[in-house]
């Protein structure tokens, strides 16, 4: 299973590596008749082939790329021959495996970022957006801090903090009801992400804009 995690995660080393170890195995405990060697360099060409199915993205660039290594296969005469065909197509997997879930990622993360957008100010949790989106809470985690660098409760945290603090500028709402009217669901979480972004209490920031103007 080795070579096919380093296909899913663009190492082209590790590739190289299980083709090494391949044709070491290959050359001690395989009869060295062409037939037998393709059948068993076929298994493996298939088993790279489900990479391609994980990603539900089977498109005429993978469609020709793959007829061409089924062809240089036929021709093959050796086992060297078939080793290269395999790696060479291992390393085109895994570039078009690697650029694929690059791909995907960003369009899920763009839309997280615009189901929070619209839903910030509601209860939300981040068991409740990972199920929506029908991910794991530890992927929406990872995705939020590859992308953007911060989790997604700091996301959440930075729109509520920042609708308030532009309604507090605005409004004659009490603090206590800005912070409800945000998304806080108490008066110590509202205070305690306001100082963390503005370095003072939501009543010291609408005393020092009121006294600016």
């Amino acid at each position: 299973m080795s070579r096919f995690n380093a296909i899913r995660t663009c190492d082209e080393e590790g590739i190289e590596r299980s083709i090494s170890e391949i044709r070491e195995f290959m050359v001690k405990n395989t009869p060295q008749n062409i037939m037998a060697l393709k059948l068993i360099i076929n298994n493996i060409y298939n088993n790279i082939q489900n990479l391609l199915y994980e990603l539900n993205d089977y498109s005429i660039e993978t469609e020709e790329k793959s007829s061409e290594v089924l062809s240089l296969m036929t021709k093959a005469q050796s086992l060297d021959e078939l080793l290269s065909v395999i790696k060479e197509y291992s390393i085109f997997v895994s570039k078009y495996y690697h650029r694929i879930n690059t791909q995907e990622k960003k369009k899920i993360i763009v839309e997280l970022k615009q189901y929070i957008d619209n839903h910030f100010t509601e209860p939300i949790t981040i068991e409740n957006i990972a199920s929506r989106f029908y991910i794991s809470t530890s992927y929406l985690h990872r995705l939020f801090k590859e992308e953007l660098g911060i989790t997604p409760a700091e996301y959440i945290n930075q729109l509520r903090v920042n609708y308030a603090a532009d309604k507090l500028k605005i409004s004659t709402d009490s603090i206590i009801d800005i912070g409800m009217e945000c998304g806080f669901e108490t008066k110590q979480a509202f205070y305690r992400q306001f100082k963390k972004r503005f370095l003072c209490t939501p009543a010291q920031y609408r005393s020092r804009f009121k006294t600016s103007q």
